[in-house]
């Protein structure tokens, strides 16, 4: 009777620790990262889905592994060097590198439901994760917002927009419109007497610059309220809503200084006022 019982709790114990069990699918690599195997090290692939807690994860200099976590439905973005289980690297991951992001789902639904990825979803999942963008990059995007602030270019065209809503917490939150066949990056400026600021957090860290979080899909109307702020924080600025169909640097905006260079290389952005 008491072996019995013992052999009960002990199924159930197992059924318990594997609904707890998380899923992974595959969302992006960078660089240098490897499943090991008793084959050796083996490449993993975006879309990839048989990953599981106890899958030993290799990841080199300057490597990332962005995976989506069907459990949780978050985005986790890997990059500590060496080889560890996976489940140890979720665990240890720095929290910048995590996102809650709500269209994720979506996206990722759409991602492993695509009969052709390459064309529809490449992009964006070499973008994602661990990118490492340079100093003539970053200098494109600022050439580009300061030839908007110039008047010499009429931005987005309609192609990308706006409404500002409010939360029952008191707070409010941006609901952009995304009608290019791109996926987009977005962020806001707040241009005020006391200089400029990003409405929308962003991850500065330079081993990162993950905006998993800023990005909404083509074709699609995506509410970022989990990324809230308060109606006051907009009071006497003029709020610039900028996108881009690549991950940038949206802490460059900020810059006061800069001004249009039409000698330069200006990046491709929508904007929307």
């Amino acid at each position: 009777m008491i072996a019995k019982a013992l052999h009960l709790i002990v199924c159930l114990l197992a059924v318990a620790f594997s609904t707890m069990a998380e899923s992974y699918t595959v969302y992006s690599v960078h660089g240098k990262v490897w499943e090991r195997t008793d084959r050796g090290n083996v490449a993993i692939s975006p879309r990839d889905s048989h990953l599981t807690d106890d899958t030993r994860i290799v990841i080199g200099n300057g490597g990332s592994l962005t995976l989506y976590l069907g459990s949780s439905r978050r985005m986790v973005t890997l990059t500590e060097k060496g080889m560890q289980r996976l489940s140890t690297l979720v665990r240890r991951a720095d929290p910048s590198r995590k996102s809650a992001a709500k269209w994720v789902g979506s996206l990722m639904g759409s991602l492993v439901k695509s009969e052709t990825p390459e064309q529809t979803h490449r992009r964006v999942l070499q973008s994602q994760g661990g990118s490492h963008r340079g100093d003539d990059e970053d200098k494109a995007l600022a050439n580009a917002f300061a030839r908007y602030l110039s008047g010499d270019t009429t931005g987005a065209d309609g192609k990308v927009s706006y409404i500002i809503k409010d939360s029952d917490d008191g707070t409010s939150y941006l609901e952009v419109t995304n009608a290019t066949e791109n996926y987009l990056f977005v962020n806001a400026v707040i241009i005020s007497d006391k200089g400029r600021e990003l409405l929308l957090p962003v991850d500065t860290n330079p081993d990162n610059n993950c905006c998993a979080h800023l990005c909404v899909p083509p074709l699609s109307t995506v509410a970022l309220s989990e990324l809230g702020f308060f109606r006051d924080q907009l009071q006497g600025g003029r709020i610039i809503l900028i996108a881009s169909p690549k991950e940038v640097n949206f802490t460059i905006l900020c810059d006061q200084t800069a001004t249009y260079n039409p000698a330069e290389p200006s990046a491709e952005i929508y904007i929307s006022e």
